[in-house]
């Protein structure tokens, strides 16, 4: 049978329930959370991730270390596929202690790919940590599992850096890489300092259709510029210069008779010749633009009131029911 009164909990036991739940370690109450952007990756290219820290006590926790900011609350614990605990070569040194109050969240994006070595092929696993000084002790997050693979060499060429500029004097290499995704085939640029070996910058440019081999080449300021097919009719050119940043990007759509293509010209610069530019937001808010009602034309309305009100009348000759004659007619 269903008791007809509600049931009711002793007072000391919810005393006893909220006592324990404060008396918890912090590592505990806090709740991490660890999202890749990306689950394969391209060896060199940024390995960014998403992690999220949530304080579930009814009670302030301070994220700190005892050294300060030089000794980082923020950690990641960092396995190869077959157990091998990787070696950080890098730290969060500077990140500031902070308060998370109760039901606060916080979210951080790191590179991970700056802490630990993960150039070499293969699957590692990855764990971030935040510290809680109130208990002396890590609380972690789940664990993330990421591919880092291989992509194929389309073209290489190395060049100097000018004077003047960030590493002038010396020689690097571009390299552009395409690498076939789930969602599509990527282009990717690839900067290297030749007397090291170093990768400066690795990243994808954009989706290329593989039936169109890119345009590519190096102009007289060590800039390397790009053009690729990237969806039908339409190409994509970027500019980047020789510290690996993109400086600039435009989209051009095809003519009829004249696609756009990369040339040099006089002064060795290269430029894009043909088909014609044009900017997809600005077209697809033409495309929305809805006539106001000013703009439709005048007396418009009052017609169509008219009409509305207008009572039907019978067309003469039509066909129509005739009355249902009464009886004895």
């Amino acid at each position: 049978m269903i008791p007809s009164h509600p049931l009711r909990i002793p007072a000391r036991l919810v005393l006893a329930g909220l006592v324990l739940a404060a008396s918890l370690p912090c590592s505990a109450q806090l709740t991490l959370q660890l999202k890749p952007a990306k689950k394969e990756l391209v060896a060199f290219e940024p390995v960014r991730m998403l992690v999220s820290i949530t304080n579930n006590s009814g009670q302030s926790i301070l994220l700190a270390r005892s050294g300060g900011a030089e000794d980082a609350w923020l950690a990641f614990h960092v396995t190869r596929d077959n157990g091998e605990m990787l070696q950080p070569s890098g730290s969060l040194a500077g990140i500031q202690p902070m308060m998370l109050k109760p039901g606060q969240s916080i979210e951080r994006t790191i590179d991970v790919g700056l802490l630990y070595p993960l150039s070499d092929f293969g699957g590692y696993v990855v764990r971030a940590q935040a510290w809680c000084p109130a208990d002396n002790a890590w609380a972690a997050s789940n664990n993330v599992r990421i591919n880092v693979v291989s992509a194929r060499t389309l073209w290489s060429q190395s060049f100097g850096v000018p004077k003047g500029r960030d590493g002038g004097g010396s020689s690097r290499t571009f390299r552009l890489q395409q690498f076939r995704d789930y969602d599509g085939s990527k282009l990717y640029l690839r900067l290297e300092d030749r007397a090291s070996g170093m990768v400066l910058a690795c990243y994808p440019i954009g989706t290329v259709m593989e039936m169109h081999p890119p345009a590519q080449g190096v102009d007289s300021q060590g800039n390397l510029h790009v053009l690729f097919v990237n969806a039908p009719s339409i190409s994509t050119h970027i500019v980047i210069d020789s510290s690996g940043r993109p400086v600039a990007r435009s989209l051009f759509r095809d003519v009829v008779g004249n696609r756009p293509v990369l040339e040099r010209d006089s002064t060795g610069g290269l430029v894009v010749l043909g088909g014609r530019t044009f900017d997809p937001a600005a077209e697809a808010a033409q495309r929305l633009i809805v006539r106001r009602l000013s703009e439709r034309p005048p007396g418009l309305l009052a017609l169509i009131r008219e009409a509305l009100d207008k009572p039907k009348q019978a067309k003469p000759g039509g066909n129509t029911i005739p009355p249902v004659p009464k009886a004895g007619q």
